[in-house]
């Protein structure tokens, strides 16, 4: 009895104190957290959008400070029209450094202008038959070790016979982007998007392709010789004719891909349970094949 009597005492002494108090004062207690929650948010706001505003900002400087010196190349050093070394050097050094300090989207608009004029590989397309011709599979500009992260591009556009051999491309995205005949080897792609991507006749020979997805993709004779494909996403893919010599399936999703006609030898790693004789492969024994075999990875 005696404990529930101080506890009502208690109580009572608070409810009277509660009563003393201005209601004005009451009021100030919960508004000014309140307030400071509002404030704080306001803050953050404002702050946030004055970031994204100096990131702009040091992009555009990049950007602008990056072509003026690509027109003063272009002009003075010949890049178009035979340049020497010392021009190509320069050219790929202020290339690189411009990748390093953009976002994937801009580093696409720079990628597009190189292609466009033709200074990293470039295909003609023939609307006609729908193929690419006349390849410069050369490049001006060496693009080996270019950071190009997160790629992007606004529109599906064609980079047929780019060369981005050696380059780091994590996480780009490259859905329905036509990149036939182009030289990926030893690109990283691990966990790119490329779904729906043309790569007939591209090189991707021991590039780096751990988690990415390539579903819908057509990858028609394309070269994959000791390519890492551990727990790509290849649902619905054409690989008709693809070289997989020494190419590393292991966990991927081949559900639905067609594989006719693909070439794999004793080093190439298949998914558990895959069926190698239900998908029209062919074994190759490199050792014993003879030069006049037809072949996908000659």
């Amino acid at each position: 009895m005696s404990f529930l009597s101080s506890n009502f005492s208690w109580w009572q002494r608070t409810a009277l104190r509660l009563k003393e108090l201005d209601w004005l004062q009451i009021l100030g207690l919960v508004a000014i957290p309140t307030i400071s929650l509002l404030v704080g948010g306001m803050t953050y706001l404002i702050t946030e959008k004055q970031g994204k505003a100096t990131l702009e900002s040091q992009s555009y400087e990049v950007m602008s400070s990056y072509y003026d010196q690509m027109r003063e190349l272009v002009i003075n050093g010949k890049l178009l029209d035979s340049p020497n070394d010392n021009v190509k050097s320069l050219t790929k050094t202020i290339t690189l450094s411009a990748f390093r300090q953009l976002d994937g989207k801009r580093r696409g608009e720079i990628l597009k202008s190189l292609y466009d004029m033709k200074l990293v590989g470039k295909c003609e397309p023939d609307f006609r038959t729908r193929e690419v011709s006349n390849c410069r599979i050369d490049s001006v500009v060496s693009l080996t070790n270019a950071r190009l992260d997160q790629l992007k591009f606004d529109e599906n556009i064609s980079l047929a016979g780019i060369n981005l051999s050696d380059t780091w491309l994590l996480k780009a995205d490259l859905k329905e982007i036509d990149l036939s005949k182009a030289n990926l080897a030893f690109a990283r792609l691990n966990d790119a998007r490329m779904d729906g991507a043309e790569l007939k006749g591209a090189n991707l020979s021991t590039a780096l392709l751990q988690k990415v997805s390539l579903k819908g993709a057509k990858l028609q004779n394309v070269d994959l010789r000791r390519a890492d494909l551990e727990k790509a996403e290849l649902q619905n893919t054409d690989l008709r004719r693809a070289c997989l010599q020494g190419t590393n399936l292991k966990g991927a999703n081949l559900y639905k891909a067609d594989l006719t006609g693909a070439e794999y030898d004793s080093q190439t790693i298949f998914p558990d349970g895959f069926d190698k004789n239900s998908h029209g492969l062919n074994e190759v024994n490199v050792k014993t094949r003879s030069q006049s075999l037809k072949s996908s990875c000659s």
